[in-house]
């Protein structure tokens, strides 16, 4: 892997995945008044709460996972540009992995993560 993708991983989980984490948190207040959460104020609390621990984090990996996916298929086309100035293809310069790349033990959201949770874990 080039330090642009592990730049492109380490920015992708500090500065999208954590912070939507850290947003849909919401959710977990019984008070919001969030259209979602007011819904979920029919359930058992402990059950919504233990629910939303497994869920969000899951629901939230899957979705850039499925980005990532794209990229690395060629269904989106995206080039970054690192801290450097570098210009990284990301479909070329990610050889086809930066979705393999998001889990496992060495993946960015175990290296990057503040919330080091999801399908790496199961």
């Amino acid at each position: 892997m080039t330090p642009e993708i592990d730049e492109f991983g380490r920015k992708l989980i500090e500065l999208v995945r954590d912070p939507t984490i850290d947003s849909a948190e919401v959710l977990k207040n019984r008070f919001s008044k969030s259209p979602a959460r007011l819904k979920l104020n029919t359930y058992d609390e402990k059950t919504v709460q233990e629910i939303l621990d497994i869920v969000l984090p899951d629901v939230i990996d899957d979705t850039i996972f499925h980005v990532l996916n794209a990229l690395d298929g060629g269904g989106l086309r995206m080039i970054y540009q690192s801290d450097t100035g570098k210009a990284c293809d990301l479909d070329e310069e990610g050889m086809g992995e930066l979705a393999g790349w998001l889990f496992g033990d060495e993946g960015w959201i175990k290296s990057f993560s503040r919330h080091p949770t999801g399908q790496a874990d199961e």
